[in-house]
């Protein structure tokens, strides 16, 4: 009996030395439990310092076009002159990846101010430099357009009630694009007639608050 028990024993301990460490390894894409718990992104998904990064496909577009169009006081005029252009005819295209800055008033807001990287602006600045009144856009997200307006100077009186655009390159060199909903926007006078799309859409402003790039006028 004393011979049977030993050997009992010994069977026991080898079987526990080949048993696996009951601690947990380390998983899946190598956060925490609490990382995992309080939705915290995976280190691969998040920069050197921290902030999320930034999805690497475009998502906002700004379509600048060519040539110009007639004047049209009304949003519908407006869509009717502008029905053929297709963004892949755009002369220039920017996304949200060559936006610096997003800046607005609390929603919804009539004004939005864009302004470029540095690199977008040093690629883009000459052309923009060079736009004319008139001069049609499209802005879309994720391929759906959203709205369409024109290319104006900005310090001017006009009775244009459509989207407009003002471009202006401050002393420090980055680009600046003022979104208008209506002529007047920025100037603080003029109201948006009934059926004016708003310019200030919530998904957008969300990509640029995920982004970090949302902050007031």
């Amino acid at each position: 009996m004393k011979t049977l028990a030993l050997l009992m024993l010994a069977s026991t301990s080898l079987l526990g030395g080949v048993g696996c460490d009951s601690r947990a390894l380390p998983v899946g894409d190598g956060r925490s439990e609490d990382a995992r718990r309080d939705g915290r992104p995976p280190p691969e998904a998040r920069s050197p310092d921290g902030r999320p990064r930034e999805a690497s496909a475009p998502r906002f577009r700004l379509h600048l076009f060519d040539g110009h169009i007639s004047m049209a006081y009304d949003y519908a005029s407006l869509e009717a002159a502008t029905a053929g252009l297709k963004p892949a005819d755009a002369a220039l295209t920017l996304s949200d990846l060559e936006i610096e800055q997003y800046q607005t008033d609390p929603a919804p807001s009539s004004r939005i101010l864009l302004r470029l990287t540095q690199t977008a602006s040093d690629q883009h600045g000459a052309y923009l430099g060079a736009t004319k009144d008139l001069q049609p856009f499209i802005v879309t997200l994720d391929g759906q357009r959203l709205f369409v307006g024109v290319v104006y100077i900005l310090n001017v009186a006009s009775a244009i009630m459509t989207p407009v655009l003002h471009l202006e390159k401050p002393a420090a060199g980055r680009v600046e694009l003022k979104l208008g909903r209506h002529m007047g926007a920025w100037a603080g006078w003029g109201t948006a007639p009934a059926g004016l799309p708003s310019i200030d859409v919530a998904a957008v402003r969300q990509l640029f608050e995920d982004q970090q790039k949302l902050s007031p006028l």
